[in-house]
């Protein structure tokens, strides 16, 4: 699993690597398609409560990887929507500057028309993880992704682990910066 291009920059600058959370299989939130490539504006996601960091965390990485290559313009189609959707105004500035990406794999999945609909569980990574404040939060979520072409071709299965560091305004959080790394063995998963 790749972070999406172009979002390296971000990435470098994201702080906080180690989190907690609970399961959650997000809805259709923002559809595929649906975020410009220019200006951000943040959007709701109508199946997530903003209350809770961790379901904010796992929807946010959920749509880091939700694709659909007969709508989206391009690779970083999801990484808008996800900065949009989930993101701080400070992650949706950064987002909305940066250039379009490149994704190795997006050619062949366009080549099969793919569509990716991930799945993201909280994953819990034990006393490592800094303590919540009443403005910051740290989170994580594995996230699972098969690619599926509307002529039948499956890609490989893909885990990655997304580390998110939330803030919280008006008693809603949101994803401040987040960084990727590998996913824990699937047994070690809840």
């Amino acid at each position: 699993m790749r972070a999406p291009r172009g979002a390296m920059p971000l990435l470098v600058a994201a702080a906080a690597t180690v989190f907690t959370g609970c399961a959650h299989r997000p809805g259709p939130g923002v559809p595929a398609g649906s975020a410009p490539a220019g200006n951000l504006a943040a959007v709701a996601d109508p199946g997530i409560d903003y209350r809770d960091p961790a379901r904010v965390c796992q929807g946010f990485a959920a749509a880091l990887y939700r694709r659909d290559t007969t709508s989206d313009r391009g690779p970083t189609g999801a990484y808008r929507r996800a900065a949009a959707a989930y993101g701080s105004v400070e992650l949706i500035a950064a987002v909305a500057g940066q250039p379009d990406g490149r994704d190795p794999d997006w050619g062949q999945w366009a080549a099969h028309r793919a569509v990716a609909d991930p799945t993201a569980s909280g994953l819990s990574v034990g006393d490592g993880q800094p303590a919540d404040t009443s403005v910051d939060a740290y989170r994580a979520a594995v996230v699972t992704v098969t690619p599926i072409g509307r002529d039948g071709w499956r890609g490989p299965t893909a885990r990655t682990t997304v580390y998110c560091t939330l803030r919280a305004s008006d008693g809603r959080w949101r994803v401040a910066g987040y960084n990727l790394g590998a996913a824990p063995p699937a047994e070690a998963t809840p």
